[in-house]
């Protein structure tokens, strides 16, 4: 699938390179929402080249990785009604995840406690990320001026490219924001698991994604007045600069929207630093457990109490069903 796409894509982009790129600028709100973020992706990958000292310089960046995902969570939103934004979802997730897998093994090397043998395996790991990185970017052609990307901005920004109307409306993609919330609320994470199912690290994944979708909307969902709070004691989030400025934090209008949904700024920022307190008890965990010579997919004892009161406390908030109801107030 990916190489017949490939070819489709870069066939495409040969014979549409000659055009007026005034004809070329979307009119759409999907179609702006995907240009501004590729066009960006685009300028950011352009420093880099597919060397193997470019590459390794590439998977440092963590905002082209950020940019990726959010490209990403676009096409997670709206891949039901209709199947190119789940082939675009598909690209980008290939490329993020071999990014992810690559910096993993990095990591694991430079702060877990590791035995010689146990530090050849992990070596071994991030040389074979590597080289799945290499193939990603040079196969893809994601550093290249003609390939993967430019082919992606060029479809999305044609005329004839005609999105569903149903994700036109800025009601579609607040109510599936909505809906994400409220099922977070519902489900039981277990905390004792680390990896795989309703886990620790599942339950960050879920939170943080809500974030990179909402921010990628660019300007749909803004945040309102700073001292406004409808649970007063997450007015506190407000004055933590390091929540404040966070890179999820950041729900800019960058596409200039005339109306937005504005949600309370402490209960964002409540949940970002939800998110960046489980990242911090992730990264830890994670150097512990793969330290070890084999994988066992549970949260260590000492962490355990500690992840248990803050999704305990993170349910009893209701933070989540407060900022959902919000959003849903913004639809009616």
């Amino acid at each position: 699938m990916k190489g017949l796409l490939i070819i489709l894509l870069t066939a495409f982009f040969t014979n549409a390179h000659s055009m007026n790129t005034e004809m070329l600028k979307s009119k759409s709100l999907v179609g702006k929402q995907f240009s501004a973020l590729l066009g960006n992706l685009e300028k950011k990958l352009s420093k880099y080249k597919a060397t193997t000292s470019g590459i390794k310089e590439l998977a440092q960046d963590t905002e082209i990785r950020f940019i990726i995902m959010m490209v990403e969570s676009l096409g997670k939103l709206y891949k039901k009604e209709d199947n190119f934004f789940e082939n675009l979802r598909l690209d980008f997730k290939a490329f993020e995840d071999k990014v992810g897998e690559y910096r993993k093994w990095e990591n694991v090397l430079k702060g877990a406690q590791l035995t010689p043998q146990r530090r050849e395996e992990i070596k071994s790991y991030q040389d074979d990320g590597f080289e799945e990185l290499r193939k990603e970017i040079r196969t893809m052609g994601w550093l290249r001026k003609n390939g993967m990307l430019s082919a992606y901005k060029m479809l999305i920004s044609h005329p004839s490219k005609k999105f569903p109307k149903k994700i036109e409306k800025t009601s579609f993609a607040i109510k599936k924001l909505a809906k994400k919330l409220e099922k977070i609320q519902k489900e039981n994470y277990e905390m004792s698991i680390f990896e795989e199912g309703n886990s620790l690290h599942e339950l960050r994944r879920d939170l943080r994604w809500f974030g990179i979708q909402a921010k990628s909307l660019g300007g749909q969902i803004t945040l309102g007045d700073l001292n406004s709070c409808p649970i007063k004691p997450l007015l506190k989030y407000t004055k933590i600069k390091q929540i404040v400025e966070h890179k999820y934090a950041q729900l800019n209008n960058y596409l200039g929207l005339k109306k937005t949904c504005k949600i309370s700024p402490c209960l964002y920022y409540a949940l970002v630093a939800n998110v960046e307190k489980l990242g911090q008890m992730k990264d830890k965990i994670e150097l512990e457990l793969y330290s070890k010579d084999s994988f066992e997919d549970h949260t260590p004892v000492k962490y355990l109490q500690t992840a248990d009161e803050l999704y305990l406390k993170l349910k009893e908030s209701k933070i989540l069903k407060t900022l959902a109801g919000e959003l849903r107030t913004c639809n009616e």
